[in-house]
C-alpha cells in the first residue's frame, strides 16, 4: 500500500491533469509548484518539529500532504482562488483513499482545516493554532514553503510576472477588470507586490523564528529589488502608486476587495519606511538594509523589470519565456536582468533554494 503521502501525491497530480485537458489549470499552480510546495514544507516540518518538540516524521508527512493538496483547485484569479473548493475536494477523498492509513480527526485537522486556511499568512497561523502545537507545525510549514520559498526570492519573480502580470491580467473578473493587459501588466504586479510585502509576506510575519527570519532576509531581498524597479518602471513613489493604483481598483466593484488588500500593504510599506532602509535598521535586518541601499542603477533597473514582467506576462507558460529569455546577450538584457533570470533558473533545478535550507538546517 502506497503511503498517504504518495496516495495524494498521485491523486493531485492527476486531477490536475483533468484540469489541464479541460483548460482550467492555472500554469502558476501547476505541477512544479504543488511538487515544490510539499518537498519544502516536509523540511520544514522537520525542522519546526525538532524545534517544538514533535514527532518529525508525522508533522513532515501531514506538511508534505497539505502541500500537494493546497492548490489542487486553483483559479487564474484571487477573487476565487481555490482554498475553500480545495479543502472540500479533499474532504471527498478521505473515505476511498485515506480511511485505511490515516485517522478521519488527523486528516480533518492537519489535512483539510489547514488547505482551507491556506492563504494566510505565517503570523495568522500562529495565532489559528496557537492550542494546537501539531497542527501549528503543519500550517507553519506549509505558508514557509508556500509563501516564502516559493513567493519570494527569484521564484516570486517568475510566478508573479505571470500570474498576476499575465493569468490575472486576462481575466476579467480580476486585474483584467480595471488594467490593459500587457501594457499595464507592470501595475498589476505592483498592486499584488504591495499586498504581499506589506501584509501576507511582511518579512517580520517571520520574526518568531531567528532562521526563517534570516532565510526570510535573504529570499525578500529580490522582491525589494523588484519592487523598487516597478516604482522606476511606472515613474512613480510609492505614495503615489499606492494612491493611483488602489483608485484604479475601486473603480469597479469586481476589484474592490483588490483595493483594500493594496492599500493597506502599500500604506504600511509607505509609514514603516522600507526602501530607504529605516524599517530594516530599526529591526537590525541587516540583509535588507544593505540590499535597499546598494539597488541597481534606477535606469538599469527599471529596464530590468519591465522585460522581465513583459518576458513572463507574455509567454504562453514561465518555461517558454525562459527558453526565449536566456540566450539573450546580456549586453541587451543588462546586468540585472541575466542575474534574476540565472537565478530564477537555478531555482528550477533544485539548488538554489536548497542552498538556502542547507543554511536553515545548519
Amino acid at each position: 500500500m502506497d503511503s498517504p503521502v504518495e496516495t495524494m501525491k498521485d491523486t493531485v497530480l492527476g486531477q490536475m491533469r483533468e484540469q489541464e485537458r479541460a483548460g482550467a489549470l492555472s500554469k502558476a499552480h501547476s505541477y512544479d509548484h504543488v511538487e515544490n510546495v510539499a518537498r519544502y514544507a516536509g523540511v520544514f516540518g522537520t525542522y519546526l518539529a525538532g524545534k517544538m518538540d514533535l514527532d518529525p516524521e508525522r508533522v513532515a508527512s501531514f506538511a508534505q500532504m497539505s502541500g500537494w493538496g493546497h492548490d489542487v483547485i486553483r483559479y487564474a484569479s484571487q477573487n476565487e482562488s481555490g482554498e475553500d473548493a480545495s479543502a472540500r475536494l479533499l474532504e471527498s477523498w478521505y473515505n476511498p483513499l485515506f480511511a485505511e492509513s490515516v485517522s478521519r480527526d488527523d486528516y480533518q485537522r492537519l489535512v483539510v482545516d489547514i488547505v482551507r486556511k491556506s492563504d494566510r499568512s505565517f503570523a495568522e497561523m500562529q495565532s489559528i493554532y496557537k492550542d494546537d502545537p501539531e497542527a501549528l507545525a503543519v500550517a507553519l510549514a506549509l505558508v514557509a514553503g508556500d509563501k516564502l520559498i516559493e513567493a519570494s526570492g527569484p521564484r516570486v519573480l517568475e510566478r508573479r510576472s505571470f500570474f498576476v502580470g499575465g493569468e490575472r491580467m486576462k481575466n476579467p473578473r480580476d486585474l483584467g477588470a480595471v488594467f490593459s493587459y500587457p501594457i499595464e501588466s507592470v501595475s498589476g504586479v505592483l498592486s499584488e507586490t504591495f499586498v504581499r510585502l506589506g501584509d501576507v509576506n511582511h518579512v517580520m510575519n517571520y520574526a518568531s523564528h531567528p532562521a526563517l527570519l534570516k532565510l526570510a532576509q535573504e529570499l525578500h531581498a529580490y522582491q525589494y529589488q523588484f519592487y523598487a524597479g516597478l516604482l522606476a518602471d511606472l515613474k512613480m513613489s510609492e505614495p503615489e502608486a499606492v494612491e493611483v493604483l488602489s483608485q484604479r481598483l475601486r473603480s469597479n466593484q469586481l476589484t474592490e476587495k483588490l483595493a483594500v488588500r493594496t492599500e493597506k500593504g502599500g500604506k504600511r510599506l509607505v509609514a514603516e519606511r522600507h526602501l530607504d532602509g529605516t524599517y530594516f535598521d530599526a529591526n537590525n535586518l541587516s540583509i535588507l538594509a544593505d540590499t535597499v541601499r546598494n539597488l541597481p542603477d534606477p535606469l538599469e533597473l527599471a529596464w530590468a523589470t519591465g522585460l522581465l514582467v513583459k518576458a513572463f506576462a507574455t509567454a504562453e507558460s514561465p518555461k517558454d519565456a525562459i527558453e526565449i529569455y536566456k540566450s539573450i546577450d546580456a549586453g541587451i538584457s543588462g546586468p540585472t536582468f541575466s542575474k534574476w533570470l540565472n537565478d530564477i533558473i537555478a531555482y528550477r533545478e533544485g539548488t538554489f533554494a536548497d542552498q538556502l535550507l542547507e543554511k536553515l538546517q545548519g
